[in-house]
């Protein structure tokens, strides 16, 4: 019997629905994926959040940085997502909706004795997810998986977005919020990699897990993978993009972020910043640190980057430890090279090892030409 595709299986159950399925080119939704000016998770609050109080730009002192001392960054996580619109559907009362597919995936590298990088393939994940508007109702999503697993060689997951019961406005973009729901399914495998580090003991106080991305889960994620935030308090966050005409309080020099830094020379950080909404409003800290010269850089804010630590102990009442960011950020700037010039146009705001883990994921992803031909 022949192998059938994701829309052939779609035409099968839902025609007795009277569902239309119709068949659309097939556009990687991911092809634009960067923009210096992006920002998925919650803007600074403008109140310092660092003890002694500071509330100036800030040489980071790398002196306390031995090359012999293993580092206390030990492991590096990227989860990464590719997003596909293949099929649109017309519901038997006139409602019309998009149909998405993606791919998510997350990997962890591990800095061995030597210095040098290994995967650890116990947390290796990929997922294939087939996104549908919630208004297809439970047993069709069912027949839709039960179809799926016997004739299609590929597995896939089949999940929903929010549709709600009207037709719908100009508004609503049903294509974001299903792009969203993939987005969302990524930060599952990420936070299902964490806890299993955590279950096996990998993350210490000297031996910490700096993620490609924000801390800043969403609360409804977090409660479906009933992930208690405390478990991140291992964790570095390390954002490429942030949004520079946000409003800054407490420092001199500018009203927006921006104006603050375009003017951080390489190896300057701002202040602590408290960030954040729900369970992070009190504990979490951000900061902005310039780990490439900008004198060489194409645009005044490429190679900055946004770094997020929760507040642990008195931390919280205090803000963070000065001295703990300065630390956190010497070990930051360390690993700025080798730089992957060149081979991502992201190269400025990455770290090397962020870098590897990223592009070993993603080597295991289906390519895309393959992938459009389950559609």
């Amino acid at each position: 019997m022949a192998l059938k595709t994701v829309s052939d299986v779609m035409r099968d159950v839902f025609d007795g629905s009277g569902f239309k399925c119709l068949v659309h080119e097939k556009r990687n939704l991911d092809e634009d994926p960067y923009s210096e000016y992006s920002e998925s998770d919650q803007r600074i609050r403008g109140k310092l959040f660092e003890s002694p109080e500071n509330r100036a730009i800030r040489t980071v002192p790398t002196t306390g940085v031995d090359e012999k001392t293993p580092s206390i960054l030990t492991y590096f996580m990227d989860g990464s997502r590719r997003v596909f619109r293949f099929s649109d559907i017309i519901l038997t009362d006139g409602r019309y909706f998009p149909v998405l597919a993606g791919q998510v995936g997350v990997a962890v590298l591990k800095r061995c004795e030597d210095g040098s990088l290994s995967p650890m393939r116990q947390y290796l994940r990929y997922e294939n997810i087939l996104v549908l508007p919630n208004t297809i109702d439970g047993p069709d999503q069912q027949a839709m998986r039960d179809v799926l697993s016997t004739s299609m060689k590929v597995q896939f997951q089949v999940a929903d977005y929010e549709a709600g019961s009207s037709g719908g406005n100009a508004s609503e973009d049903y294509i974001n919020k299903g792009t969203k729901r993939i987005l969302d399914l990524m930060h599952d495998l990420e936070l299902g990699a964490v806890a299993s580090m955590m279950a096996n003991r990998d993350l210490r106080d000297d031996a910490m897990l700096v993620i490609d991305g924000s801390l800043q889960f969403r609360k409804e994620v977090l409660d479906r993978n009933k992930f208690p935030i405390g478990q991140l308090g291992n964790m570095v966050g390390i954002s490429k993009s942030f949004t520079p005409s946000q409003p800054v309080a407490g420092m001199k020099g500018g009203k927006h972020l921006g104006t603050i830094l375009q003017e951080l020379e390489f190896g300057q950080r701002t202040p602590v910043f408290k960030a954040g909404d729900d369970v992070y409003a009190k504990v979490l800290g951000v900061w902005y640190l310039r780990i490439r010269p900008r004198q060489k850089m194409s645009s005044p804010l490429a190679g900055v980057v946004k770094v997020e630590v929760l507040a642990n102990g008195s931390e919280t009442d205090d803000g963070l430890n000065g001295d703990r960011v300065d630390h956190l950020s010497a070990l930051i700037l360390s690993e700025r090279n080798v730089t992957p010039y060149g081979s991502d146009n992201r190269w400025a705001n990455h770290l090397y090892p962020i870098h590897l883990t990223e592009s070993y994921l993603k080597s295991g992803f289906l390519s895309d030409v393959y992938f459009k031909g389950l559609l």
